[in-house]
């Protein structure tokens, strides 16, 4: 199951125990799907940006103003954020269920982790 479909699933039922590997950990996997975009973001803009400068920006032109966000905007400003190569962790890691580990590997490996 997706990070996002977990996520769903997780906003409907809780954290009830139900069938075995059905639901990934939402926090852990999605922080590490975060951390993936993040990365992505700073090597795209040079350091210039992060995700966080992105989440700002929807808070500032969305939040504060009570204006509601949907994903098609959130995903257009991963784009303008991150370049159109960040969709390839969207789609494979948060809507679909490919093993990150790997992506997760090389993200690291850009700021000098292993």
């Amino acid at each position: 199951m997706s990070v996002a479909d977990s996520s769903f699933d997780t906003w409907l039922d809780g954290y009830v125990e139900g069938v075995p590997n059905r639901k990934v950990s939402i926090y852990t996997e999605g922080a590490l799907c975060a951390l993936m975009l993040d990365i992505h973001i700073l090597d795209y803009s040079n350091g210039n940006y992060s995700l966080r400068d992105l989440m700002k920006k929807l808070y500032d032109e969305y939040a504060i103003k009570g204006k509601s966000i949907t994903e098609e905007v959130y995903i257009h400003e991963l784009i303008q954020y991150g370049g159109g190569d960040i969709l390839q962790i969207v789609e494979s890691y948060i809507y679909g269920t490919k093993d990150f580990r790997n992506a997760l590997d090389t993200s690291l490996s850009i700021v000098g982790l292993s």
